[in-house]
């Protein structure tokens, strides 16, 4: 051996057999213990889809389909729908509640030993901070809180797991339930909001790129017509998520979306036309997705606009459109004609299509009107894709040349959906093409946005101001007897459907393609799908 080895001596040979000892002990161990377990390869999804209508992931702010979708993914609420199931609302953080026989007094018992993501637990204290948080902040959606007659400090905290709301005036409890299953009731932390506040904003320029709520994903990114990026809570209280990761990519050009689904680089694909969808039915590899949507595509007429003032004028409008073609040749049967502002599967539908193409009538309400030889509009129009799968462009051409007839020059403007809602929220269009998906499923959604300027939706949008009207539509909110109010729809459906600032067109069809790996997708004609169900084989 070589000067300066070391020699095990007695005590170092006791230590080299304790250490032989515990090699063996240790190998024993894990023989008793079995293989070490493989941690689960995190599974990511990729979305391709047009989120550029989004303004804002803040649930008090979030107001179209693309921040909707989102924010229904990182938020829980009090109440929600299961799957697609849109016919009565179940628990999620309330595991009961009960209301007073006069219908103003809403008491909600929470499950105990829920947590938000941050640590803090999510207590009565948390959903009566997140209500009064979107009532103070009055943005797009807080109509949908107040409507119901709340208020800040409506929602008490009476301990840790019991919250009361108190309504200032009647409101159907259907209804009422409906409207918390809403992204705008949904319960954030009150912790993380207050820690991001500047200048008493609640929040709420934090909360435009990143969640606070305890539901299945966390907001992780978002850039603005690029990408929604969601990561998995992993301390969900319903227990781990499939997919660690979903990206939501933004690609507002459906052939660009069916060429991501085709190469693999996407597994869903939301809005593609009906000819592509037909192209992909049957081959290997994929599957479709059909349901039929409950929203309700319109062409709007501005009142404040000199010839939509006088109601001929928009009659002609209607009397012009050539309903039955639209649906047959644009549509590809991919819509349902729908002519009255609740949708079909709703009570309370309305299933009267009085209009249809008729030249000579248009002409005649148009001379009657005072324009014998006709009038010049312009059209606003979203480059996107509309419901039903094709472009908006293609609708307005259509409604261009359907309008021709009778003597009404359109010129189409067609911008980003973000750029025609600017517009459209000032009243500073003459026509537009739009689309409406219902917030919650009762027709009290509808009747506010089609019927009650006070709501400053779509009536007060193109400056329809209608007093006995909106009294009807809050009538018909307060109704508990459910006769009483289908027979108020009616009569509602029926005004606007003749008198409106609107052209109602048509009700899409839904059809989502998806590679064949992609499990458990349960389409919901409201936030369109839970992630959280999702899975890849």
């Amino acid at each position: 051996m070589e000067p300066g080895a070391w020699r095990p001596g007695k005590r170092g040979r006791s230590w080299f057999a304790l250490a032989v000892v515990l090699v063996f002990v240790a190998s024993l161990v894990g023989a008793c213990a079995g293989p070490a377990k493989e941690a689960k390869p995190e599974k990511t999804m990729v979305i391709a889809m047009d989120v550029g209508d989004a303004s804002s992931m803040d649930p008090a702010v979030a107001f179209e389909t693309a921040s909707i979708f989102t924010a229904h993914q990182c938020y829980d609420n009090l109440v929600t729908f299961e799957g697609g199931d849109l016919s009565k609302p179940g628990p999620e953080l309330a595991e009961s509640w009960e209301v007073s026989q006069d219908g103003l007094v809403w008491t909600f018992k929470l499950k105990k030993g829920l947590k938000f993501p941050s640590g803090e637990p999510v207590t009565a204290a948390a959903v009566a901070y997140s209500f009064d948080r979107v009532i103070a902040l009055d943005d797009q959606p807080a109509w949908l809180l107040t409507q119901t007659g709340m208020e800040v400090g409506s929602t008490k905290a009476l301990d840790e797991s019991t919250v009361q709301i108190t309504l200032k005036e009647k409101f159907n409890p259907d209804a009422f339930l409906a409207v918390l299953t809403y992204p705008v009731a949904s319960v954030v932390d009150p912790k993380v909001c207050k820690e991001h506040e500047k200048d008493g904003d609640w929040g709420k320029n934090f909360l435009a790129g990143a969640s606070a709520g305890n539901g299945p994903y966390i907001l992780e990114k978002w850039e603005p017509e690029v990408q929604v990026v969601l990561k998995a809570n992993p301390n969900y209280w319903k227990g781990k998520v499939p997919m660690s990761t979903v990206i939501v990519k933004h690609v507002p050009e459906s052939t660009a979306q069916k060429m991501l689904l085709e190469k693999g680089d996407a597994q869903i694909a939301m809005d593609l036309r009906p000819e592509q969808i037909k192209d992909l039915e049957g081959k290997s590899g994929f599957q479709i997705i059909r349901g039929l949507g409950d929203g309700i595509n319109y062409l709007g007429m501005n009142v404040a606009y000199q010839p939509f003032k006088d109601n001929r004028v928009r009659d002609a409008v209607r009397w012009a459109i050539d309903y039955d073609g639209l649906v047959k040749h644009v549509l590809q049967e991919n819509a349902i004609v729908l002519q009255t502002f609740i949708p079909k599967g709703y009570k309370g539908y309305n299933p009267d299509t009085p209009y249809q193409q008729d030249v000579e009538k248009a002409r005649q309400l148009l001379k009657e009107a005072g324009y014998p030889n006709g009038l010049k509009a312009e059209l606003l129009c979203s480059s996107g894709v509309a419901g039903g799968g094709v472009y908006w462009r293609d609708i307005a051409a259509k409604l261009k040349d359907d309008l021709a007839k009778v003597g009404i020059t359109v010129e189409i403007k067609e911008m980003t959906s973000a750029a025609l809602l600017d517009i459209y929220r000032a009243q500073k269009h003459q026509m537009v093409l739009m689309g409406w998906g219902p917030d919650y499923p009762d027709p009290d959604a509808l009747a506010k946005p089609f019927a009650n300027h006070r709501m400053k939706q779509l009536t007060w949008r193109n400056s329809y101001y209608n007093d006995d009207l909106a009294d009807k539509v809050d009538k018909a909110a307060a109704a508990f007897a459910s006769d009483e109010r289908l027979q108020l729809y009616r009569e509602l459906t029926d005004y606007v459907l003749h008198n409106g600032p609107f052209a109602i067109l048509y009700q899409p069809r839904v059809s989502i393609a998806m590679r064949d790996s992609v499990l458990n997708y349960q389409y919901n004609s409201l936030w369109t799908t839970e992630l959280a169900s999702i899975d890849l084989k």
